[in-house]
């Protein structure tokens, strides 16, 4: 189970302040029940890469309580950009190779996960690419990391609300012109010929979306959970580790104001943490039910401006609370 807080970028109000997260990740006692039994611990690559490392920062927080208690460091970050900066895979990954992840690698921490966040549409969305160029700058990543880190899992972390698949359409009116059956597919043989390996599949679709509960261009409250376990069924057929990333986006809230657009009503700590744990309920009971098969990875992870209490997990709905209450609804799966 992976424990992954909304953390600090100094370069948007969603996240917390870099004080407030640098002086949490000092104390130990606030986040040793959760740590203890989390078996990953993720940030964000811009924080990874912007926040100092002096001895009081973040990072060295951070880095300090993975050692402690023994764990691996994931990186969610973006693998290929898909920008005029970063036109190309290899750039993208040296960038993040000598700031993320060197920074993380000299204060003594261990990368051993890197999530590429749904990176064929960023090349496609963002460089006005083709399929098979995003795919080979998805490869390329991928060698240029293992290049200097072979041991490091490097996996996708995709929406499916935002591709059309199997002949249904996405959530936004209007056809995007690419599916991701015929992607995926296309990616897993180049990786193969390339020599790589595909660490993960992670879904990311929050509780609101995969229940019906965002207005959608498709019909019926069970459409989405339907597509994640055919997701599920094909990552399956690689032998490619599934997961779920589980969360709110109305308890989440926005970027700033707290409050997700479109939601009727503002997020908090405790709507995040209510509809997450009712989002992990959801999912336990399909698994129960053979409607979905037991997840490799189950994900707490918060991009939202909410919670903003992180510990201790004796609050109620701190990050810390809400990750160990889902961690408990899954042990009785």
């Amino acid at each position: 189970m992976w424990f992954h807080p909304n953390t600090t970028l100094s370069t948007g109000s969603r996240y917390l302040g870099a004080a407030e997260m640098a002086a949490a990740y000092q104390d130990a006692d606030l986040w040793g029940p959760a740590l203890a039994r989390c078996d990953v611990i993720g940030t964000y690559v811009d924080p990874a890469r912007e926040t100092s490392t002096g001895t009081d920062g973040f990072l060295v927080g951070l880095v300090k309580m993975a050692n402690l208690y023994r764990k691996d460091i994931a990186i969610e970050a973006a693998g290929p950009y898909g920008t005029a900066g970063y036109p190309t895979g290899a750039a993208s990954a040296t960038r993040d190779l000598t700031t993320s992840i060197a920074n993380i690698v000299a204060l003594g921490g261990t990368v051993g996960w890197i999530s590429m966040d749904h990176p064929i549409q960023r090349v496609i969305d963002g460089l006005g690419q083709t399929e098979a160029q995003a795919v080979a700058q998805v490869v390329a990543y991928m060698q240029t990391i293992h290049a200097t880190y072979p041991a490091i899992k490097i996996g996708l972390i995709d929406q499916p609300t935002n591709w059309e698949y199997g002949g249904l359409g996405r959530y936004a009116a209007g056809s995007y012109g690419h599916n991701y059956d015929t992607v995926f597919t296309a990616l897993m043989v180049a990786i193969a010929a390339a020599g790589e390996t595909l660490g993960f599949l992670h879904v990311d679709i929050p509780y609101e979306y995969a229940n019906g509960i965002v207005s959608s261009s498709q019909s019926g409250a069970d459409h989405w959970l339907t597509r994640v376990k055919t997701m599920q069924t094909v990552a399956a057929s690689y032998a490619v580790p599934f997961g779920v990333v589980i969360n709110s986006a109305y308890g989440g809230g926005g970027e700033g104001t707290g409050t997700f657009p479109g939601a009727p009503f503002a997020g908090s700590d405790a709507l995040f943490g209510k509809y997450t744990l009712l989002f992990a309920e959801n999912l336990r009971r399909r698994i129960a039910a053979g409607s979905l098969a037991a997840l490799d990875h189950v994900l707490i992870q918060s991009w939202f401006y909410y919670p903003r209490d992180l510990a201790p997990d004796t609050t109620a709905y701190t990050f810390c609370d809400t990750f160990l209450r889902a961690k408990a609804v899954f042990n009785t799966a």
